[in-house]
């Protein structure tokens, strides 16, 4: 059953640190994340997939999903970590760290 994330949290809705938001969601992760908008600043910690070149599939442009990513990065001082795709651990090193590059 889908449930609204405020109403699931009932009166602490306005105030409740949220320690991690796991979103995974096949290419829709920017939707998700800018839905989530209003609740950015009580987000401790963000664990998501990004699959970019999802996002065209889904009517999402690179620019504004960077952009999100962007935006939640700075407003709260997150740190990026790249993990290598199990399928891309031959690639070298430096391939992940441009993946972080990105965002930055």
């Amino acid at each position: 059953m889908l449930k609204r994330f405020d109403a699931e949290l009932g009166s602490k809705a306005h105030s409740a640190r949220i320690a991690v938001a796991k979103v995974d969601t096949e290419g829709y992760e920017p939707l998700v994340l800018e839905a989530l908008r209003p609740v950015w600043l009580r987000i401790d910690n963000v664990v998501t997939e990004v699959q970019p070149l999802a996002w065209a599939s889904h009517s999402i442009s690179a620019e504004a999903a960077l952009t999100t990513f962007r935006d939640l990065v700075a407003l709260n001082g997150y740190t990026i970590v790249t993990l290598p795709h199990p399928k891309r651990m031959i690639r070298e090193e430096g391939d992940f760290q441009h993946q972080k590059e990105i965002f930055l």
